[in-house]
Protein backbone atom coordinates (compact mmCIF):
# COMPACT_ATOMS: atom_id res chain seq x y z
CA UNK A 1 0.00 0.00 0.00
CA UNK A 2 1.17 3.44 -0.86
CA UNK A 3 1.65 6.14 1.81
CA UNK A 4 -0.80 9.22 2.25
CA UNK A 5 1.78 11.77 0.40
CA UNK A 6 2.23 9.17 -2.53
CA UNK A 7 -1.19 8.46 -2.82
CA UNK A 8 -1.81 12.68 -2.92
CA UNK A 9 1.05 13.08 -5.26
CA UNK A 10 -0.77 10.84 -7.65
CA UNK A 11 -4.18 12.32 -7.14
CA UNK A 12 -2.54 15.95 -8.06
CA UNK A 13 -1.06 14.14 -10.96
CA UNK A 14 -4.27 12.31 -12.42
CA UNK A 15 -6.16 15.59 -11.34
CA UNK A 16 -3.71 17.65 -13.67
CA UNK A 17 -3.63 15.82 -17.00
CA UNK A 18 -7.44 17.55 -18.12
CA UNK A 19 -5.52 20.63 -17.93
CA UNK A 20 -2.15 19.70 -19.36
CA UNK A 21 -3.91 17.81 -22.20
CA UNK A 22 -5.86 20.73 -23.09
CA UNK A 23 -3.08 23.52 -22.92
CA UNK A 24 -1.07 21.11 -24.98
CA UNK A 25 -3.74 19.80 -27.50
CA UNK A 26 -4.73 23.69 -28.41
CA UNK A 27 -4.63 24.38 -32.08
CA UNK A 28 -2.05 27.07 -32.89
CA UNK A 29 -2.94 30.83 -34.11
CA UNK A 30 -1.58 31.01 -37.48
CA UNK A 31 0.47 34.41 -38.01
CA UNK A 32 -0.81 36.04 -40.67
CA UNK A 33 1.08 36.27 -43.89
CA UNK A 34 2.17 39.92 -44.27
CA UNK A 35 1.96 42.41 -41.35
CA UNK A 36 0.00 45.70 -41.43
CA UNK A 37 -4.02 46.60 -42.12
CA UNK A 38 -5.45 44.98 -45.22
CA UNK A 39 -4.68 46.14 -47.99
CA UNK A 40 -7.50 48.22 -49.76
CA UNK A 41 -7.82 46.23 -53.55
CA UNK A 42 -6.22 49.06 -55.39
CA UNK A 43 -3.14 48.91 -53.12
CA UNK A 44 -3.01 45.43 -53.65
CA UNK A 45 -3.28 45.31 -57.43
CA UNK A 46 -0.27 48.36 -56.93
CA UNK A 47 1.55 45.43 -54.59
CA UNK A 48 1.03 42.86 -57.05
CA UNK A 49 2.25 45.03 -60.16
CA UNK A 50 5.52 46.08 -58.68
CA UNK A 51 6.16 42.45 -57.26
CA UNK A 52 5.41 40.98 -60.87
CA UNK A 53 7.48 43.96 -62.77
CA UNK A 54 10.92 43.72 -64.51
CA UNK A 55 12.27 46.18 -61.78
CA UNK A 56 15.09 46.31 -59.78
CA UNK A 57 15.33 48.24 -55.88
CA UNK A 58 17.34 51.44 -58.56
CA UNK A 59 14.12 51.55 -60.43
CA UNK A 60 11.13 52.12 -57.70
CA UNK A 61 10.28 55.27 -58.96
CA UNK A 62 10.07 54.16 -62.42
CA UNK A 63 7.89 51.28 -60.71
CA UNK A 64 5.80 53.66 -59.07
CA UNK A 65 5.49 55.63 -61.88
CA UNK A 66 4.14 52.67 -64.12
CA UNK A 67 1.93 50.93 -61.31
CA UNK A 68 0.30 54.76 -60.67
CA UNK A 69 -0.78 55.13 -64.70
CA UNK A 70 -1.71 51.32 -64.82
CA UNK A 71 -4.19 51.91 -62.14
CA UNK A 72 -5.75 55.05 -63.85
CA UNK A 73 -6.17 53.31 -67.02
CA UNK A 74 -9.54 51.93 -66.17
CA UNK A 75 -9.68 49.44 -69.25
CA UNK A 76 -5.79 47.90 -67.82
CA UNK A 77 -7.60 47.27 -64.21
CA UNK A 78 -11.07 45.99 -65.30
CA UNK A 79 -10.43 41.98 -65.02
CA UNK A 80 -9.14 42.55 -61.90
CA UNK A 81 -11.30 45.12 -59.70
CA UNK A 82 -13.63 45.10 -58.55
CA UNK A 83 -15.05 41.60 -60.04
CA UNK A 84 -11.56 39.97 -58.21
CA UNK A 85 -10.83 42.31 -55.37
CA UNK A 86 -10.91 39.60 -52.50
CA UNK A 87 -8.63 37.27 -54.92
CA UNK A 88 -6.32 40.08 -55.61
CA UNK A 89 -6.05 41.01 -52.01
CA UNK A 90 -5.43 37.90 -50.74
CA UNK A 91 -2.75 37.43 -53.26
CA UNK A 92 -1.43 40.78 -52.14
CA UNK A 93 -0.78 39.47 -48.99
CA UNK A 94 1.41 36.62 -49.70
CA UNK A 95 4.05 39.60 -50.55
CA UNK A 96 5.72 41.63 -47.84
CA UNK A 97 5.39 44.88 -48.36
CA UNK A 98 7.96 47.22 -50.56
CA UNK A 99 9.03 44.34 -52.57
CA UNK A 100 10.39 45.03 -55.96
CA UNK A 101 10.54 41.69 -58.61
CA UNK A 102 10.59 38.73 -57.48
CA UNK A 103 13.20 36.29 -58.84
CA UNK A 104 10.40 33.48 -58.69
CA UNK A 105 6.92 32.06 -57.32
CA UNK A 106 6.26 28.53 -56.69
CA UNK A 107 2.91 28.56 -58.22
CA UNK A 108 1.65 25.40 -57.08
CA UNK A 109 1.04 26.53 -53.57
CA UNK A 110 -1.36 28.58 -54.36
CA UNK A 111 -4.92 27.95 -55.23
CA UNK A 112 -6.01 27.98 -58.44
CA UNK A 113 -7.83 31.43 -58.46
CA UNK A 114 -5.30 32.74 -57.07
CA UNK A 115 -2.79 31.07 -60.32
CA UNK A 116 -5.19 32.34 -62.74
CA UNK A 117 -4.91 35.74 -61.51
CA UNK A 118 -1.21 36.05 -61.32
CA UNK A 119 -1.11 34.33 -64.97
CA UNK A 120 -3.00 36.66 -66.30
CA UNK A 121 -1.87 40.02 -64.58
CA UNK A 122 1.92 38.76 -65.45
CA UNK A 123 1.20 38.24 -69.31
CA UNK A 124 -0.89 41.51 -69.25
CA UNK A 125 2.41 43.40 -67.62
CA UNK A 126 4.51 42.31 -70.08
CA UNK A 127 2.66 42.98 -73.30
CA UNK A 128 3.26 46.37 -72.98
CA UNK A 129 5.74 48.09 -75.05
CA UNK A 130 7.46 50.14 -71.98
CA UNK A 131 7.90 47.14 -70.37
CA UNK A 132 8.84 44.78 -72.59
CA UNK A 133 11.28 48.05 -74.09
CA UNK A 134 12.50 48.09 -70.54
CA UNK A 135 13.04 43.74 -70.32
CA UNK A 136 14.95 44.17 -73.58
CA UNK A 137 17.51 47.40 -72.46
CA UNK A 138 15.75 49.10 -75.19
CA UNK A 139 16.00 53.25 -75.12
CA UNK A 140 12.32 53.73 -73.33
CA UNK A 141 9.14 54.29 -76.01
CA UNK A 142 9.22 57.59 -77.50
CA UNK A 143 12.82 58.73 -76.60
CA UNK A 144 15.34 59.75 -79.13
CA UNK A 145 18.56 56.95 -78.85
CA UNK A 146 21.88 58.18 -78.06
CA UNK A 147 23.57 55.41 -79.84
CA UNK A 148 22.69 56.25 -83.70
CA UNK A 149 24.31 52.58 -85.20
CA UNK A 150 22.27 50.45 -82.41
CA UNK A 151 20.66 48.93 -84.90
CA UNK A 152 23.17 48.52 -86.88
CA UNK A 153 25.84 46.44 -85.17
Amino acid sequence: MLPVTGRRAILRFLLSLPLALFLGCRPKAHPPIAEGPALSPEEALRRLILVLGPWDEGQREQAEDFARRFLAAGNAISPYLPASAATVQSLADRFPAGTLAVGEIDLASLPEEERDLLLQLTRQLYTYVEVRFFVNGEPPWGECQRDNLRYTR
